[in-house]
């Protein structure tokens, strides 16, 4: 896990914990998967919650032995 600096995550620190498994993986055709995660307006969730949510989601596609990034996004589209 990636430590945070006052509870933020660096963007440029995330991209470069990818690079080991770019690297091992060169061959992958698509190497970013983005699927998005729709919950209920009503819902009121943690992002702790949300958290596991995504890795849950993960685990049953596959891909829990590989880094991800949640993004979460509030508010009307």
């Amino acid at each position: 896990m990636i430590e945070l600096r006052n509870g933020i995550y660096n963007i440029n620190t995330c991209l470069r914990s990818f690079e080991p498994y770019r690297l091992a993986n060169n061959k992958t055709e698509k190497p970013v998967l983005h699927p998005s995660i729709n919950t209920d307006p009503k819902d009121v969730l943690s992002d702790k919650q949300l958290a596991d949510i995504a890795r849950e989601y993960m685990q049953k596609m596959g891909y829990c032995d590989q880094p991800f990034i949640v993004d979460k996004h509030e508010g009307a589209s």
